[in-house]
């Protein structure tokens, strides 16, 4: 699964070079690959990355390469990544040899936040959080905002006052939720796969011919009423986290399901 699911662009790189031959490619190290696909004022900032071969015919790769992780705010980090690819569509899909030239696809520039509960956020932390999170840039804002929502609960969670908010849980497995609050305080944030905001207000319009419709109500200054926040697989059954906050402007309900999500 990508670690990115949605990414802030924030512009194009100017590319190096256009073709790359595959052999240079789909065993490479990031770093080292930097220089061929980004100028080099970017490529020398660039400390990791991951090259990615991608479910579909030919030779088709995901390249996405970051820099250097920085703090961004309280308990939140931020990396800019460096998102692109390169293909051969009609390469043979599982013996193309090594000279086979791929195209290189426009790379765009994002950021990707991560955050760093229960540790503060320094310089060091950030070099080595996991959990990493993108969001369109229309969206950004929210995103973070029910990402605090998130980790703010998990702290009331693990304390002893009552909660602020309803909170329910479900499993396909034993144990996962035999106890709500500790489940809610143990979630694992290193395995953070995505935020999707959702727009869940409608309107009932009047009843006409016998027929009721439902009219999706438009989303006021970027306050969601939802978000669905997705996690990898994790121990110890295997299985995935997927967890509903429900609040416009404050935190109402925290519905968890513990449940098998098939990715590739």
């Amino acid at each position: 699964m990508l670690g990115f699911m949605a990414a802030l662009v924030l512009g194009a790189s100017t590319q190096a070079t256009e073709t790359l031959p595959l052999g240079e490619v789909r065993n490479a190290d990031p770093v080292v690959l930097a220089p061929r696909v980004l100028p080099p004022d970017v490529a020398g900032r660039i400390t990791d990355g991951y090259i990615r071969k991608k479910w579909s015919p030919g030779q088709r790769y995901f390249i996405g390469l970051w820099e250097r992780p920085v703090v961004h705010a309280a308990g939140l980090c931020r990396r800019t990544v460096h998102i692109g690819g390169a293909s051969a569509p009609k390469a043979d899909t599982n013996y193309a040899p090594d000279d086979t030239l791929l195209q290189l696809e426009t790379f765009t520039t994002t950021a990707h936040y991560a955050p760093t509960y229960p540790q503060q956020a320094t310089d060091e932390t950030c070099q080595s959080v996991k959990g990493w999170i993108g969001s369109s840039h229309a969206q950004t804002e929210a995103t973070l905002l029910m990402l605090t929502r998130l980790t703010d609960a998990m702290k009331q969670a693990a304390g002893r006052r009552r909660l602020g908010f309803e909170i329910s849980c479900t499993s396909e497995t034993r144990g996962a939720c035999s106890n709500h609050r500790r489940a809610l305080a143990n979630l694992p944030l290193d395995q953070l796969l995505a935020i999707n905001l959702q727009n869940t207000v409608f309107r009932n319009e009047p009843v006409r011919n016998g027929v009721q419709v439902r009219t999706m109500q438009p989303v006021i200054d970027n306050r969601w009423p939802e978000a669905e926040i997705s996690f990898d697989y994790s121990a110890p059954d295997g299985r995935s986290w997927i967890v509903l906050l429900k609040g416009i402007d404050r935190l109402e309900a925290v519905e968890m399901r513990r449940t098998m999500v098939t990715r590739h």
